[in-house]
């Protein structure tokens, strides 16, 4: 059977929070043209049996060709979801946009607006993204694009592993949670090597949310530490060659050897797909699981 993939685009670096623990530090601050991205995904499909292209930044609402990219991966029959931090969204994209996209993921890393600053998770002037105002744009999801998923990510670091959020993606009803523990980086003057969270740290954050899960499973009548569909919660320790990600450079970057400093594996607008991918490190069982591909 041949293999499926869902590619990760990273579509530009920039972005308007400045979160300590975010790995898109790609070296650039120029934007592809929207026709450079429409060549690298020809080149993707054409390589590979793709199923989803997810859009992700930096921000990725800040891209001005966004919503033009999106129709041309739909043109293409292949599902597009989002991430973003949701702090540039608003009823009326949510109205004309939402129904785009297979699934609109939120970055959701703590409740309390002091953290969240502490984090980075803010704009220039402190002003924080309220996780009263995620509530209120999943609940708009919901009534304009019905069947679109609602993911979470939340990233475990030094700075919010003590917190219990499981009331939180109870509360909007999240299809789906994505626990990751905060990965190392180190360019340049940018460090969080500060922040990291110890293997202790990031399991007991996990059980601790896992166990709240249950205890609302017991109190639905449902059988204890059976996860429901809709409170699916997915736990990655690592990333190491697991994901198909392209930088916003339209490099296929591999990060097997050296989580901290990614490789270029392949330039996408110039080389063929296929033969990166052929190069790429990438663990199948470890990513079909991801994304239940197989």
């Amino acid at each position: 059977m041949e293999e499926k993939y869902k590619i990760n685009l990273h579509i530009l670096e920039a972005c308007n929070f400045r979160c300590r623990q975010c790995f898109s530090k790609f070296g650039t601050e120029k934007l592809l043209p929207v026709e450079d991205w429409k060549k690298i995904i020809d080149n993707c499909i054409a390589g590979a049996d793709v199923t989803e292209f997810n859009i992700a930044g930096g921000e990725p609402m800040l891209y001005p060709g966004l919503t033009e990219l999106v129709k041309y991966i739909r043109s293409k029959g292949v599902k597009a979801s989002l991430i973003t931090n949701g702090s540039l969204m608003d009823e009326e994209w949510i109205k004309n946009y939402s129904g785009l996209y297979e699934t609109i993921g939120f970055s959701v890393d703590s409740l309390d607006d002091e953290t969240n600053r502490k984090i980075g998770r803010c704009d220039r002037s402190g002003k924080t993204m309220p996780s009263g105002r995620i509530v209120e744009l999943c609940g708009l999801i919901r009534k304009y694009a019905p069947g679109c998923r609602i993911k979470i990510n939340t990233v475990v670091s030094a700075l919010n592993k003590d917190e219990a959020m499981s009331d939180f993606i109870d509360e909007i009803a999240a299809d789906r949670w994505k626990i990751l523990r905060m990965k190392p980086f180190q360019y340049g003057s940018f460090s969080n090597l500060d922040i990291q969270v110890s293997d202790e740290e990031f399991e007991e954050f996990v059980e601790r949310n896992r166990e709240k899960n249950r205890e609302k499973d017991k109190e639905d009548g449902k059988e204890a530490g059976v996860e429901t569909a809709r409170r699916e919660v997915v736990v990655e320790p690592d990333m190491k060659a697991s994901y198909v990600l392209i930088d916003s450079n339209g490099c296929l970057l591999d990060n097997a050897v050296d989580e901290i400093t990614p490789v270029a594996v392949c330039d996408c607008l110039r080389e063929d797909f296929a033969e990166g991918l052929r190069r790429l490190t990438l663990d199948m069982e470890k990513y079909e699981a991801r994304y239940k591909l197989a």
